[in-house]
């Protein structure tokens, strides 16, 4: 017969698990028993207040201010990152003769130093963008042009007038361009110039547009009329969230893997903001190899990754996780297997 412990006693316990860190151990656990419940209700509201404020100091909410750079030059206005490092385009003013003019900068993202740059000559850019081997760039707000890191132009083609900005999508091979006045999402094929398609997200103004960038799902953009930055469903152009710019004048914007960049050229500021972004959100619980559906052959994953610790990624440990204690065991093959069930 199994008796549970007295609930004013502490019992250890141990079970087998397979951790985050991919090791198989033993983990020996406190249950506390009814003595816990008084103190809890007694300092309920300060534990409450503790853990928020825990909370709010390790996780950042949508628009908050991860970082900030310097900007390389004055009215930096266009963003690309490829991967490594930040692309910025300069314009420059009449206000600052000492300046760079019509200038395109790499920089360090941890320090805004400069790494590299290379002049655009009489032409001056918005938009930035990388598709991982080159940038591309809208100049005069009539042309998209495809560079070189070294700033050789590879090819060009006409833009949608007003063109402020770019974003790639990778994965498909799509080009965005932003235009103002009035405010719209070109859909571009790169290779050939021919457009795919237009946006037209529902903003407040068809003025202030600025530059685009794209997270792998979704398009943002940034605008300085209304001072915000939106979140756009590319399927249709529908605006899904949208947060206060970090500055007045933020008008160039790019995506690194995780957060956005925006540069202020009011300021002469870069700054690197949080938008809460999840890279396996797209995936469901219990889709151990990741192929869009929950059968049995999720089941064999997580097993074969708690007997023996095959090699998952990010999103697969997330998704094998199933009843989200943060451990990969027994448990999550039952879960996993109510889930095939129904």
């Amino acid at each position: 017969m199994i008796r549970r412990p007295p609930r004013s006693t502490l019992f250890p316990y141990t079970t087998l698990f397979r951790s985050r860190g991919g090791k198989c151990c033993k983990f020996q656990a406190i249950i506390i028993g009814g003595d816990i419940d008084i103190l809890l209700n007694k300092h309920i509201n300060s534990l409450i207040i503790i853990i928020l404020f825990l909370l709010s100091s390790v996780f950042g909410a949508m628009g908050d201010v991860i970082h900030s750079i310097p900007a390389p030059g004055f009215y930096s206005n266009g963003l690309a990152w490829d991967g490594e490092n930040l692309w910025v385009a300069n314009i420059a003013d009449a206000a600052h003769p000492q300046d760079y003019w019509y200038r395109i900068f790499k920089v360090s993202p941890e320090t805004g130093d400069i790494i590299t740059s290379f002049s655009t000559n009489n032409y001056y850019y918005h938009g930035l963008t990388h598709d991982g081997t080159n940038l591309w760039g809208e100049r005069i707000y009539t042309q998209i042009v495809k560079l070189t890191d070294e700033g050789q132009v590879i090819d060009n083609f006409p833009a949608v007038p007003l063109g402020v900005g770019l974003a790639f999508d990778k994965e498909n091979n799509i080009l965005y361009q932003a235009t103002t006045q009035p405010g719209s999402i070109i859909i571009f094929d790169p290779e050939n110039g021919n457009q795919l398609g237009i946006l037209y997200p529902p903003e407040a103004t068809e003025n202030g547009w600025n530059d685009l960038a794209f997270d792998g799902t979704y398009l943002w953009h940034t605008n300085v009329a209304t001072e915000l930055i939106y979140k756009i469903d590319p399927a249709d152009g529908s605006i899904i969230t949208e947060f206060v710019a970090p500055a007045y004048q933020c008008e160039g914007l790019t995506f690194d893997g995780q957060y956005l960049w925006v540069s202020d050229t009011s300021q002469d500021m870069i700054y690197q903001v949080d938008i809460e972004f999840d890279p396996c959100g797209g995936w469901q619980s219990g889709d151990s190899n990741l192929d869009g559906m929950i059968n049995i052959l999720d089941v064999i994953e997580l097993v074969n990754y708690v007997i023996s610790g095959t090699n998952a990624g990010d999103c697969q440990l997330t998704t094998m996780d199933v009843n989200g204690d943060g451990n990969y065991d027994i448990l999550d093959m039952v879960a996993l297997v109510a889930i095939i069930l129904g």
